[in-house]
């Protein structure tokens, strides 16, 4: 029960924090692009990657610092149903070349971010 309540805590905070980032990105006025998407995803990646790094060498992961940081925080935070909403989005307005590019590059980067997070940890845990 308690890992329940700990990833439900973690998705509202990560979710809670998303709809800030959203909010923030269109009082910009930089919604053109789902951009909010984009590095919400990236920044997630980035941090999933590290926290799977820095926990990831233990023999005994953290349970309860998992499911509320990884399964919890990182999956509220993160959000692969609005990328490929956007995605769909996107093709429906004739933007085939932007939405492949969306696809493309936040798949990419994604990897690339949690390479980087993991690097960060393997770096933290050598020190």
């Amino acid at each position: 029960m308690r890992d329940i309540l700990r990833v439900g805590l973690g998705s509202g905070l990560g979710g809670g924090l998303r709809s800030l980032i959203d909010l923030l990105v269109i009082n910009l006025g930089l919604g053109a692009l789902p951009i909010s998407t984009f590095f919400i995803n990236l920044t997630g990646s980035l941090l999933i990657g590290y926290l799977a790094g820095l926990w990831g060498n233990d023999n005994a992961i953290p349970t309860n610092k998992w499911h509320f940081w990884v399964t919890g925080f990182c999956g509220g935070y993160t959000t692969f149903s609005a990328f490929s909403w956007q995605v769909m989005d996107l093709l429906r307005q004739g933007e085939g070349r932007l939405a492949g590019f969306y696809a493309a590059s936040s798949i990419a980067l994604g990897l690339v971010a949690v390479w980087i997070g993991l690097s960060f940890a393997n770096r933290r845990a050598a020190q």
